[in-house]
């Protein structure tokens, strides 16, 4: 009701006051914007919304934060420290050499060729195997082409390193879900 009287309210415009007439407009044309919007543009208005105001609601002393503020480490890097001083002045100490110890990169891959050489060009030196995972499918469920198998002499240079799997789910005739596992490599 009180909506209407508004409404009838706004259309008496002779003796109402300038700021009640804007105001009138102003009510008017957000109606008919959140009413235009689409219910995926109304999600997405409220979660930036929402987004935007978490400062206010977001610290590390609030009730939901009662463990303990944030702490910030002091990055005490200098070219002329060891590893061990490095970890010192964290209070830390250097891990152990272990022979069974490795560092593996896993990677998804879709189609970047360029991301995939950047990203086995700059870590190199710091990953012992890299694991690349290809799938025929995307993960909105359509077909997509196994193309890391096509393109692989690009990475010839670090085949000593790459383990490629080939991850395939082919529904059959019936429904099911059929998964083949492909290894190259190692």
């Amino acid at each position: 009701m009180k909506f209407s009287s508004t409404l009838l309210s706004c259309v008496q415009l002779g003796r109402r006051k300038p700021l009640r007439v804007l105001f009138c407009l102003l009510l008017v044309c957000s109606l008919v914007a959140i009413i235009s919007i689409g219910a995926r543009e109304r999600y997405r208005l409220v979660r930036d919304a929402l987004y935007l105001l978490r400062p206010a609601w977001d610290k590390p002393n609030s009730a939901k934060h009662l463990a303990r503020p944030w702490i910030q480490l002091t990055n005490y890097n200098h070219p002329n420290m060891t590893p061990s001083e490095r970890c010192a002045s964290f209070g830390w100490g250097v891990r152990p050499h272990d022979a069974n110890f490795r560092v593996i990169d896993a990677t998804l891959f879709t189609v970047e060729l360029d991301m995939l050489e950047i990203r086995l060009e700059e870590l190199w030196p710091y990953i012992d195997v890299f694991l690349i995972v290809e799938a025929n499918i995307t993960f909105t469920g359509l077909p997509k082409p196994l193309i890391f198998q096509e393109i692989q002499y690009r990475f010839a240079w670090a085949e000593s390193k790459i383990i490629y799997r080939q991850h395939c789910r082919l529904p059959t005739s019936r429904g099911r879900v059929t998964i083949c596992t492909t290894r190259l490599g190692q």
